[in-house]
């Protein structure tokens, strides 16, 4: 044995015994709880020896003095002692004073003849700086701000969310012009062929705005649409027409908002064609989505493959509290609501899942934890990534302590990763969470944005986060390879329309 391992045992022994002289047989039966637990939390399927090692004890219970807990690692030398004796086993020894008391457990299978507690858990060696301790903590009090923040580390085609704003809005704006200014009134489409612009319709009908007569226009093209009002006054209309009253000709009302419209021939749709009015009200639709499905993903700092981030069966307590934070768990089974692709007969993504409606919109989340895994026939976890992978927005629960990149899914389909971090703010005894958002840099930046610092309580994380969610969804259904599919619909409705009526 070393002259430091040496002196690390003989502190050791010398905090040992101020514990057995301050700590009262209570004490001992919770330290005994405490240990116990660390087996039925925090688990994964087929979990490693190597992963059991690294695991931090999550569940604690209420202490009735503050106490804080630092934590420091072994100096290199000392870690390169211990990585000779076992490579795959880590631990941290925290700085010892007079006033200290330290709990430690290890295996002498594993480390030989040392003077380490035997034990077949796993803890850290914690450093409370208290004289008398009713119970070992973990789980989220081992952890501060400043060491958990920013979750993100910066990545190459991905955009870290560092905008805040003290009061965010949750509210979802939802758009529907045409719908609110023309369904139910009468008014005539007109259709052309525009040489830059391609199918151009327009929906007219007379109004007055300021007591002023003229027209409203709708303009659709298949890079998008636009409302306007035009003044009889603005339209230049020739003496004969004023004279037999018959208003401006097509053309002269199409130039008075774009003059590259002059000349054009303009088609004139079935007045009152209510099937054209309907493919028009399924492109405005469109845009303000109303059922969505997020994936929800757990993990810790013990992954090493994207795999394995879809391995675990369950997580900690508190990944648990944040599901029931987030919505309800439904049985999948003849399921009536929107079920985002989920089998609700045969039971193939498992038997229950977490739905919620916010704001008259439907949610379906899909939760890895509550999927099975076969890692024996599937391997690469192909029943997970199909739905989770095809997804959107992930929120992604970070039960560690490690920066992530937020590229560490493979799917080309995710552009937005949520990160939520749980930890326990100094005086306080509620877990509150720490949120950072990552998005590909094709997608604009969009609120609502975290406050500063960005942690969240129970109470007002969830509106926050399915605001972001359904809105991070929209803003990339506008971005990109989406754009693009989107306009390539408006145009093939906008098609279907015009060879209707160009009969010629």
């Amino acid at each position: 044995m070393t002259q430091k391992d040496s002196d690390f045992s003989n502190n050791l022994k010398i905090n040992q015994e101020k514990l057995n002289k301050n700590k009262k047989n209570e004490t001992e039966k919770n330290t005994d709880q405490f240990l116990s637990k660390n087996n039925d939390n925090h688990n994964k399927e087929n979990i490693s020896d190597e992963q059991k090692k690294k695991q931090v004890i999550e569940n604690h219970k209420d202490h009735t003095q503050q106490v804080s807990i630092n934590v420091t690692d072994f100096d290199d030398q000392q870690n390169k002692d211990n990585e000779e004796k076992s490579p795959t086993r880590h631990y941290f020894r925290k700085d010892i004073s007079k006033d200290s008391i330290l709990e430690a457990t290890e295996t002498r299978s594993e480390f030989g003849d040392s003077e380490f507690v035997d034990s077949d858990e796993y803890t850290p060696l914690i450093h409370i700086e208290t004289n008398e301790v009713q119970q070992i903590l973990h789980g989220p009090q081992f952890r501060k701000f400043e060491d958990l923040f920013p979750i993100f580390q910066e990545t190459k085609g991905w955009i870290i969310e560092n905008k805040t704003e003290e009061a965010p809005s949750f509210e979802l704006k939802e758009e529907y012009p045409f719908r609110d200014n023309y369904k139910g009134k009468e008014y005539a489409n007109y259709i052309t062929k525009h040489p830059d612009k391609g199918i151009v319709l327009v929906s007219v009908y007379e109004a007055k705005k300021n007591d002023k007569d003229g027209f409203q226009v709708f303009i659709w093209t298949e890079n998008g649409n636009e409302i306007l009002h035009l003044s009889k006054s603005d339209i230049d209309i020739p003496i004969f027409r004023s004279i037999f009253c018959m208003g401006p000709s097509l053309n002269k009302i199409f130039s008075s908002f774009d003059p590259s419209f002059k000349n054009l021939e303009i088609l004139t749709c079935e007045f009152g064609n209510t099937e054209d009015e309907g493919l028009l009200l399924q492109i405005e639709d469109s845009k303000n989505i109303k059922k969505y499905k997020f994936g929800v993903v757990y993990i810790d700092d013990t992954i090493t493959s994207e795999e394995e981030i879809y391995d675990y069966a369950n997580g900690s307590h508190e990944y648990d509290e944040f599901l029931k934070i987030l919505g309800e768990k439904v049985e999948l089974k003849g399921f009536k609501g929107y079920r985002g692709g989920l089998d609700i007969k045969h039971g193939t993504n498992g038997t229950q899942s977490l739905y919620t409606v916010w704001k008259e919109m439907e949610i379906m989340f899909h939760v890895a934890t509550l999927m099975p895994t076969n890692k024996n026939k599937d391997i690469l976890r192909i029943e997970k990534k199909k739905h989770i992978g095809n997804d959107l927005v992930v929120i992604l629960f970070v039960d560690g302590n490690e920066k992530l990149k937020p590229d560490l899914f493979l799917s080309h389909q995710i552009h937005i990763v949520i990160a939520v971090r749980p930890f326990i703010p100094k005086n306080s005894k509620e877990t509150h969470y720490i949120v950072q958002v990552a998005q590909k840099d094709i997608i604009e930046e969009f609120g609502p944005f975290p406050p500063s610092p960005p942690i969240f309580n129970k109470s007002n994380i969830r509106d926050f986060l399915l605001a972001k969610a359904c809105i991070g969804e929209r803003q990339t259904t506008s971005s990109g390879i989406f754009a693009s599919r989107f306009q390539k619909y408006i145009r093939s409705v906008l098609e279907s329309i015009f060879e209707k009526y160009d009969v010629l």
